[in-house]
């Protein structure tokens, strides 16, 4: 999706179209402006993460996650970002949740208590339940192996997907069969998972 007035606005033009968001946004596509707009906040607006980080806990779901997402630091996550991925890890919103545990893998920071993350694998909320799953297996090296072998045969498709990209980022050549079987898996997403990350262990061999 693409908005073309966020490409010239000013700052206080961008920071007055949080709230409310102008007219020519469809509300179904409501979450990926605020998205898009806490994006260029972040990044153009002075003080712009600050910014974000007073507004997690106003407006609707739509502005907290985006504010969630785009006021956390980009580089190392500072004390104050800590206390706001716990308080979003402890909100019950899985919304929330996955934005925690997803930060937290990307910049590889796995300060989360591993209690709370292994209760979380057992979410009603497919997207959280694979990400803790992930985010176990990379804050428990000795167990990973086993985690992945696991989690391609969850129950849960967007598990499997997450383990077939595990794989193929990390390079785990030891679950290349493993991963092949999931070509036949019974989900489109999995099967095309499962493609892609052969395709990764197959170019980074030679």
């Amino acid at each position: 999706m693409y908005w073309e007035p966020l490409e010239t606005a000013s700052s206080e033009q961008l920071l007055a179209w949080w709230h409310p968001a102008p007219d020519w946004v469809e509300p179904e596509d409501l979450q990926l402006f605020y998205d898009e707009l806490g994006f260029i906040i972040s990044e153009y607006v002075p003080n712009g993460q600050l910014w974000l980080k007073q507004q997690i806990a106003r407006g609707n779901l739509e502005q907290q996650c985006a504010a969630l997402r785009h006021g956390l630091s980009r580089q190392t996550l500072l004390p104050e970002d800590q206390d706001l991925i716990l308080a979003a890890l402890d909100s019950n919103q899985p919304e929330f949740q996955a934005i925690a545990l997803s930060e937290c893998i990307n910049q590889q920071r796995f300060l989360l208590p591993l209690s709370k993350v292994q209760r979380l694998t057992q979410n009603n909320n497919e997207e959280v339940s694979a990400l803790a799953e992930m985010y176990c297996c990379y804050a428990l090296p000795i167990e990973q192996i086993f985690r992945l072998q696991r989690c391609l045969l969850s129950p849960s498709a967007k598990t499997r997907e997450a383990a077939c990209d595990f794989i193929g980022n990390e390079l785990i050549y030891v679950l290349e069969l493993a991963l092949r079987k999931r070509l036949q898996d019974t989900n489109y997403d999995v099967r095309d998972a499962a493609i892609e990350n052969l395709a990764i262990l197959k170019e980074n061999l030679q």
